[in-house]
Protein backbone atom coordinates (compact mmCIF):
# COMPACT_ATOMS: atom_id res chain seq x y z
CA UNK A 1 0.00 0.00 0.00
CA UNK A 2 0.96 3.56 -0.95
CA UNK A 3 1.44 6.88 1.32
CA UNK A 4 -1.26 9.70 0.60
CA UNK A 5 -3.85 6.98 -0.74
CA UNK A 6 -7.17 5.92 1.02
CA UNK A 7 -8.40 2.20 0.98
CA UNK A 8 -11.01 0.43 1.48
CA UNK A 9 -10.23 -2.80 3.48
CA UNK A 10 -12.12 -5.79 2.09
CA UNK A 11 -10.48 -9.37 4.60
CA UNK A 12 -6.84 -9.05 3.40
CA UNK A 13 -7.00 -6.68 0.33
CA UNK A 14 -6.91 -3.21 -0.02
CA UNK A 15 -8.77 -1.38 -2.50
CA UNK A 16 -7.76 2.28 -3.41
CA UNK A 17 -10.53 4.86 -3.53
CA UNK A 18 -10.94 8.76 -4.68
CA UNK A 19 -13.22 11.04 -3.22
CA UNK A 20 -12.89 14.46 -4.91
CA UNK A 21 -14.76 17.58 -5.31
CA UNK A 22 -15.62 18.37 -9.03
CA UNK A 23 -14.37 21.84 -10.54
CA UNK A 24 -15.46 23.61 -13.70
CA UNK A 25 -14.28 26.35 -16.19
CA UNK A 26 -15.27 30.14 -15.46
CA UNK A 27 -14.56 32.89 -17.36
CA UNK A 28 -11.45 34.61 -15.80
CA UNK A 29 -12.35 38.10 -14.75
CA UNK A 30 -9.12 39.74 -15.05
CA UNK A 31 -7.82 41.78 -12.17
CA UNK A 32 -6.75 45.21 -12.23
CA UNK A 33 -3.06 43.54 -11.27
CA UNK A 34 -3.06 41.42 -14.27
CA UNK A 35 -3.99 44.13 -16.66
CA UNK A 36 -1.46 46.33 -15.27
CA UNK A 37 1.13 43.72 -15.58
CA UNK A 38 0.18 43.02 -19.37
CA UNK A 39 0.14 46.49 -20.12
CA UNK A 40 4.27 46.50 -18.76
CA UNK A 41 5.05 43.37 -20.16
CA UNK A 42 4.30 41.46 -23.51
CA UNK A 43 4.81 38.41 -21.88
CA UNK A 44 2.42 38.75 -19.06
CA UNK A 45 -0.38 36.20 -19.54
CA UNK A 46 -3.99 36.46 -18.15
CA UNK A 47 -5.90 32.92 -18.30
CA UNK A 48 -8.83 32.40 -20.08
CA UNK A 49 -10.77 30.77 -17.36
CA UNK A 50 -10.44 29.56 -13.35
CA UNK A 51 -11.04 26.43 -11.92
CA UNK A 52 -13.58 26.67 -9.02
CA UNK A 53 -14.45 24.33 -6.99
CA UNK A 54 -18.24 23.27 -7.60
CA UNK A 55 -19.92 21.23 -4.58
CA UNK A 56 -20.03 17.80 -6.71
CA UNK A 57 -18.97 15.11 -5.16
CA UNK A 58 -16.91 12.14 -7.27
CA UNK A 59 -15.97 8.74 -6.02
CA UNK A 60 -13.57 6.74 -8.10
CA UNK A 61 -12.72 3.11 -7.40
CA UNK A 62 -8.33 2.31 -8.24
CA UNK A 63 -8.50 -0.94 -9.21
CA UNK A 64 -8.29 -2.45 -12.68
CA UNK A 65 -10.74 -5.10 -12.64
CA UNK A 66 -13.44 -3.10 -11.03
CA UNK A 67 -16.81 -3.66 -12.92
CA UNK A 68 -17.49 0.38 -12.38
CA UNK A 69 -15.35 2.40 -11.48
CA UNK A 70 -16.80 6.36 -11.03
CA UNK A 71 -19.54 7.35 -9.64
CA UNK A 72 -20.58 11.57 -9.79
CA UNK A 73 -23.05 13.81 -8.43
CA UNK A 74 -25.59 14.49 -10.61
CA UNK A 75 -28.41 16.69 -10.94
CA UNK A 76 -30.86 13.82 -10.64
CA UNK A 77 -28.38 11.50 -8.13
CA UNK A 78 -25.94 12.45 -5.45
CA UNK A 79 -23.15 10.37 -4.58
CA UNK A 80 -24.85 9.62 -1.07
CA UNK A 81 -27.96 8.14 -2.64
CA UNK A 82 -25.75 5.87 -5.25
CA UNK A 83 -23.80 4.17 -2.00
CA UNK A 84 -25.58 0.69 -2.74
CA UNK A 85 -23.94 1.01 -5.78
CA UNK A 86 -20.76 1.36 -4.99
CA UNK A 87 -20.44 -1.05 -2.46
CA UNK A 88 -21.76 -3.82 -4.92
Amino acid sequence: MHDNVTYICLGVDGVPILIKELQQRVEHKPTKEELADQKRHSWAHIPPYDLVKNGKLAFEIDEYHSKRKHWRDSDKKKIENQIGEIII
